[in-house]
Formats: structure tokens, C-alpha cells, sequence
């Protein structure tokens, strides 16, 4: 029998569940571990959230072996095409992200790029030929490199062709490409959703990143889901002196009982009924009913739907951390946790 050729792949190709099992695969790399593993990743906020910030941050962090929001990042080279920046606006961020230390000489700069339909590709295959140790590239914005719609091509089409591309880019030389991208003007239940373009966008994705910031505000959410990466939901505060976004220090001064609540919740790609809280602790139910009533009075949860409970979107996270229950939250502690069980289990 010959082996017949399916699309570009041989039959002698084919592997067996006994052939996946046997053999042993390398762990998921990463550039900056739990957050950018290496393929393509975007990363949207809605405009003036301070994204450019967080990706120069990212872009320093990774170039000097230094530390990005609570992680240790491995040194390696970086080019960063800040496609809506000037030189000198870059400059004034670079001096005060980094105050009086000196530049790293491995993180390289352009303004100025061709689109996908007029050579892009082409442009950073050279460009790697001659800066082979370069690991991390962050465009910033995918718009300013996408190309025009052919006629007879649908959106998804379009989309998923485009971020094929630059998925390929880098798979085939093991980096990591970051998509700076906007969010949609509307609001959704679910904030991957948010993300402006077709499924043929976010489908060809490796890793996901939403940061969603309120206007005027100076704490954010950062949502992170992928592939090869655990879904996390990281709250951050902007540190102003140094144009950087920080991990929030949400627990300081909780009991740990309530931190351990607090980050299951967190952590949770969805909201969460009481039982399932309960289960993932290995708590009974009474004890974890009183620890959520509480973060519910501090800010720090709210119930959304039937009887479930997630993170805080919109409202800012309380300031009074671990403070005594107040009268209403006395009577909710103090009364038969039953009653209120069968609303909070069922779904």
C-alpha cells in the first residue's frame, strides 16, 4: 500500500496513541513564566489603559533579565515595534521606567513597519536572520500592520490568514510575539469576547491577555488565558513615578482562610457557585459561606447570576481591608446558614 499524501503531511507521519503516550515532550517555555509562553499572544485594552506602558515595561524587563509584575524573567534580546510612538516619547518613558540605570543594549526600537500585505513578513524574517538571539517581539498595534480586505474574503478569513502568518513566524523560530490590540466599545458577560476582530483573531491565538481598566482609574484587571498557560486573573495598581503597572497587594492584613477563598475565586476562569468554592477549599459549607459573605462586604467578590461568585469588574477594591463585619453582615453570620444555602448551591 502507498502512503498516500494528506494535505502536507505522509500516512508514514501518522502517530499512534501508544506513540504519544511513550514519548516524552518538553514543557511549555516561557519568556515570562505564567504569563508569555513562547507562539503569539494578544494582548488588548481598550485605548488609553496604559498598554504601551505595560509592553515597555515587559519589553525592559525581559531585556535586562529583571522582573515583571511578580515574576523573574531570563534575560534575553528584544525588538519592539512601537508603531504609534515617537523616538523622544519613548525616551521619556524609557528614563522614567528605569531612572538612572543605563540601557541594556539588547532591546531595539522601530516606528516605522510595512503591513502584512506589503512585506511585513518578508521584513522581520530578515530582520531575525540578523538578530538570531532576539526571543521576544511585541508590535504595538496589529493594526498598524494589517493588511487591506481582498475582495471575496471574509473578516474571519482575513483575521485567522493574518495571525497565521505571524503564528508561524513563531513557531517556526521559537519566539514569542505579542499583538498589542484594541477591546470592542461594547461590554460582554464573558471579556475575551471584548477583543475586537472575528474568532478567526483570538482562534488563532496561542495566549489571550485583557487588560480591562476603568477611565481615570489607577487599578486594572489583567486576564490571561491560552493554550499552554493556566487562566489567571491578576489585579494591578499603577505605579506613576515609574510608568509601571504593579500586582495589587489585595491580601495584606487578611486572615488566611479568606486569602485562600479570595484566590480560588480569583483563579477561577468563571464564576463560581458556593459549593464549588467549598470543594476546592475542603471546607464545609457553613465556614466557606461566612468567609464569601465577608469579601462580599469588603468589595473584594460580588454574586452575579444564580448563586454564584467571581471577582469584583467595575468597582474599585475596597481600602478598609479585614475590617470588622458591619451590622449587616453580623445578622447574615449569625443567622441559619441553611436558609440561604439552597439559592447560593443551585445553580
Amino acid at each position: 500500500m502507498s502512503n498516500a499524501i494528506i494535505g502536507n503531511n505522509s500516512a508514514a507521519s501518522t502517530l499512534t496513541d501508544l506513540d504519544i503516550l511513550s514519548t516524552e515532550y518538553p514543557a511549555p517555555a516561557f519568556i515570562i513564566p505564567g504569563l508569555i509562553p513562547l507562539g503569539l499572544t494578544i494582548f488588548a485594552g481598550k485605548p488609553k489603559t496604559k498598554k504601551s506602558m505595560m509592553a515597555m515595561d515587559m519589553c525592559f524587563a525581559v531585556a535586562s533579565g529583571g522582573r515583571f509584575l511578580d515574576a523573574d524573567v531570563e534575560q534575553h534580546e528584544v525588538l519592539y515595534l512601537a508603531l504609534e510612538d515617537s523616538e523622544p516619547r519613548i525616551q521619556s518613558r524609557l528614563r522614567a521606567m528605569i531612572g538612572d540605570s543605563i540601557g541594556t543594549g539588547k532591546l531595539y526600537f522601530e516606528t516605522k513597519w510595512n503591513r502584512l500585505d506589503a512585506g511585513c513578513m518578508e521584513d522581520l524574517e530578515k530582520w531575525i536572520q540578523q538578530h538570531p538571539h532576539v526571543k521576544l517581539i511585541i508590535i504595538d498595534t496589529l493594526n498598524r500592520i494589517r493588511g487591506f480586505t481582498r475582495q471575496g474574503l471574509s473578516i474571519a478569513e482575513k483575521d485567522y490568514g493574518e495571525i497565521g502568518k505571524l503564528k508561524n513566524f513563531c513557531d517556526r523560530h521559537s519566539i514569542a510575539v505579542i499583538l498589542i490590540h484594541h477591546l470592542r466599545k461594547s461590554e460582554s458577560q464573558d471579556v475575551l469576547d471584548m477583543i475586537s476582530g472575528s474568532t478567526g483573531l483570538t482562534g488563532a491565538a496561542d495566549t489571550l491577555i485583557v487588560l480591562k481598566k476603568d477611565r481615570g482609574e489607577e487599578s486594572a484587571q489583567l486576564f490571561v488565558t491560552g493554550r499552554d498557560i493556566e487562566d489567571r486573573n491578576i489585579h494591578l495598581t499603577f505605579n506613576k513615578e515609574c510608568l509601571s503597572w504593579e500586582v495589587a497587594n489585595i491580601r495584606t492584613n487578611m486572615s488566611p482562610e479568606r486569602a485562600e477563598i479570595l484566590e480560588i475565586i480569583t483563579r477561577a476562569a468563571k464564576p463560581l457557585k458556593l459549593a464549588e468554592i467549598a470543594a476546592t477549599a475542603g471546607k464545609k459549607l457553613t465556614t466557606v459561606y461566612k468567609l464569601v459573605s465577608h469579601l462580599v462586604e469588603s468589595n473584594y467578590i460580588e454574586k452575579t447570576g444564580y448563586g454564584h461568585y467571581q471577582i469584583v469588574q467595575d468597582e474599585e477594591q475596597a481600602v478598609n481591608q479585614d475590617t470588622e463585619p458591619s451590622s449587616n453582615i453580623d445578622a447574615i453570620l449569625t443567622a441559619d446558614p441553611t436558609e440561604n444555602f439552597q439559592e447560593m448551591i443551585v445553580s
